[in-house]
């Protein structure tokens, strides 16, 4: 048998962590700023400690890229803006030593930043400790982390040209939906300086209906005006790109990546024995990873956040939708024979061995793949349900059903 050629180790790869943001009061009484002001004064001070451009506005907040081309920017659901977390991105980087290096550059930087926005923030009169968490779960079950990209190839042959002729067929659909979007949004701002013009009108019936109080306090308290309009905004949003985005990933799911996607598949869920952080459910029982529990899919159908999956089509989605805001870049980039891959399943880890291993190991894999050595790989009967099982088994003895007979065990795979 003649194998393939193989240059291991030459695709880019790069890293998205997810930095929960604390804030800790000098004292139990003083105030505590916003996620998002938290944000803004750690960025001043990393503008001040190194050269930076900015980078397309995230959420109405700065993103910003280091010189070496890693950037930090904002992480907000619209409903709760002010609870966001800081995402810092690496540089596209040539295997797991250099990508590893610039991340712990970019971690250096945002220690040192910290303290310059701490005092920074007490100079504001709110006095405290800046610090940032890197892990994937908090104590409100809210779930964040990082993602993994890999250069890959979408597809290949006539694969390719159904990927490209599918993409190009639904252009027709974003010049349809273009002036449709930028006439919801003309109508929504025409809406918002009619309500401000009415502001007193609508205060006076506010008073007469919540009995004397405030109407704008009603809509502040506990944030429900926020999320009010957040929930609008994923609403219109849903509405509007819907009709382009449902094509578009059953366009994914039948074109995009599906090589390495069998072939690289058991591989990536039984990972997480030797690259998953370790996590205490509810219950007290310990697990193997911390994101892995909350993975509903093996590939995202939505737009929306929580469609959590192994393979994250997100950014191929943002590619197709920039074009509303009339951005069309990233919408021609989607014809390339390579394209980002997204991984989501994968833990924040501090321990630097198990980095390089998760990266490294699974830059190999997608090599393989890529060269139809893993055509054979062992396929899972129900893939989720083998990653449940596996992470939730310390002892690494649970098997899990494959196909064509048996049950294999993470360490087997």
């Amino acid at each position: 048998m003649t194998l393939p050629a193989l240059q291991p180790l030459r695709r880019l790869v790069g890293l998205e962590t997810e930095y929960a943001i604390r804030f800790t009061q000098a004292w139990a009484e003083s105030p505590r700023p916003g996620n998002d002001r938290i944000y803004d004064a750690m960025i001043s001070a990393v503008q001040a400690q190194v050269p930076t451009r900015a980078g397309r506005r995230r959420m109405g907040r700065k993103r910003v890229f280091t010189a070496n081309g890693g950037s930090l920017c904002y992480e907000s659901l619209p409903q709760a803006s002010h609870g966001g977390l800081l995402e810092g991105a690496s540089p596209e980087c040539r295997g797991p030593s250099e990508l590893l290096l610039y991340q712990q550059a970019q971690e250096a930087l945002l220690v040192r930043a910290c303290a310059d926005a701490a005092d920074a923030l007490a100079g504001e009169g709110y006095p405290g400790e800046v610090a940032l968490l890197k892990n994937g779960r908090d104590g409100f079950g809210n779930v964040y982390g990082p993602q993994e990209n890999y250069e890959v190839e979408v597809a290949r042959g006539p694969a390719l040209w159904a990927w490209r002729a599918g993409v190009a067929l639904l252009v027709p659909l974003l010049v349809v939906l273009i002036p449709i979007a930028w006439t919801m949004l003309i109508a929504v701002l025409a809406l918002a300086v009619v309500v401000a013009l009415l502001l007193p009108l609508l205060e006076a019936i506010g008073r007469g209906l919540t009995g004397g109080r405030s109407l704008m306090g009603w809509l502040v308290e506990d944030g429900r005006g926020e999320r009010a309009l957040g929930y609008l905004d994923i609403g219109t949003s849903m509405l509007l790109q819907s009709p382009v985005s449902l094509p578009f990933a059953l366009l994914t799911h039948l074109f995009a990546f599906r090589r390495v996607r069998r072939g690289a598949l058991a591989f990536l869920l039984s990972r997480p024995v030797f690259s998953g952080t370790g996590t205490v459910e509810e219950d007290g029982r310990f697990g193997l990873s911390e994101k892995g529990p909350t993975v509903r899919r093996i590939m995202r159908w939505s737009i929306l956040p929580a469609g959590r999956a192994v393979f994250d089509t997100g950014n191929l989605m943002k590619a197709l939708a920039l074009p509303v805001a009339l951005e069309f870049g990233p919408l021609w980039r989607l014809f390339r024979r390579r394209q980002r891959m997204q991984l989501g399943l994968a833990d924040a880890n501090r321990c630097q061995i198990a980095e390089y291993l998760k990266i490294g190991a699974t830059t190999l894999v997608i090599d393989l793949a890529e060269a139809g050595l893993l055509d054979d790989a062992p396929q899972l009967r129900r893939p989720l349900e083998a990653l449940r099982a596996w992470i939730a088994d310390p002892t690494l003895r649970v098997g899990a059903a494959v196909r064509g007979g048996g049950q294999m065990t993470a360490l087997e795979v």
